[in-house]
C-alpha cells in the first residue's frame, strides 16, 4: 500500500478523510451527475470509494476510474448533504490531479479548436477557475481546475471553445427545450434550474 500512496501525492493527504464515509448513500439523490446517468458509479459515493481503492491499490488507475472522477458537475450539494462532513469535492479534485498526472484525462474538462483560436486571451481572462491559460503556442485548460461551466464558450468569438463532454447540459440543447415548451405553453414560465458554476445567459430572458 506504502508504493500506491507514493504515486497519489495529492490524494494521500485524505487516507484518514476517505475512512471517515460511512457509504450512506444520502449523497445519492442530491446529485445531478446521478440523476442524468442512472449509474450508481457516477454518485459522489462510488467517486469516494474509487479514490479509496486508487489509494490502497484495489482499484487500479484507469481510464474508466479517470472518466468516473471527472464526472462532476461541482455543484457540491454532495457536500452539504453528507452528515460526515466529507470535503468531497476536494478529495475528488486531488485525485483527478494525480490521475492526469499518470496520463489520465476524463470528461468535461474544456478544450480549444487551435485553427480557430485568434489568441485574444479573453477566455484566459475570463475563467473564474483560472484553468486556462497560454503556453506561447495555444491556449491550454487545466484538466483538475476546469468545471466545464461554459464561460469560456461564450466569451469566445472566433467560437473555439468547447465542452468534450457536456453531461446533457448543453447549452443550445437547454435553450431549445426551453423554448420549445415556452412556444406550445402560452401563458406558462419556465424556470432553468441550473447549478452555481453553469453560465447560460440566453436560458434568462
Amino acid at each position: 500500500m506504502e508504493n500506491k500512496i507514493k504515486e497519489f501525492k495529492h490524494l494521500e493527504k485524505w487516507q484518514d478523510t476517505l475512512a471517515s464515509c460511512i457509504r450512506c448513500g444520502y449523497c445519492f439523490e442530491h446529485c445531478p451527475m446521478f440523476h442524468h446517468t442512472g449509474w450508481e458509479s457516477d454518485a459522489p459515493r462510488a467517486k469516494i470509494i474509487t479514490a479509496f481503492g486508487l489509494l490502497s491499490g484495489q482499484v487500479e488507475p484507469s481510464e474508466s476510474a479517470a472518466d468516473k472522477m471527472f464526472s462532476c458537475f461541482y455543484c457540491m450539494r454532495c457536500e452539504a448533504a453528507c452528515s460526515s462532513g466529507v470535503p468531497l469535492t476536494e478529495i475528488f479534485t486531488d485525485a483527478k490531479k494525480d490521475l492526469v498526472e499518470m496520463g489520465l484525462k476524463g470528461p468535461g474538462t474544456t478544450s480549444t479548436t487551435q485553427l480557430n483560436c485568434a489568441r485574444c486571451l479573453i477566455c484566459v481572462g475570463a475563467c473564474p477557475h483560472e484553468a486556462r491559460s497560454y503556453d506561447g503556442n495555444g491556449i491550454t485548460t487545466d484538466p483538475t481546475k476546469c468545471k466545464a461551466c461554459g464561460i469560456c464558450i461564450e466569451v469566445c468569438p472566433a467560437g473555439a471553445a468547447k465542452i468534450e463532454h457536456h453531461f446533457g447540459t448543453d447549452r443550445e440543447d437547454l435553450i431549445e427545450r426551453a423554448s420549445s415548451f415556452l412556444k406550445t405553453h402560452d401563458s406558462a414560465k419556465a424556470i432553468v434550474f441550473a447549478c452555481n458554476w453553469s453560465y447560460y445567459p440566453e436560458l434568462q430572458a
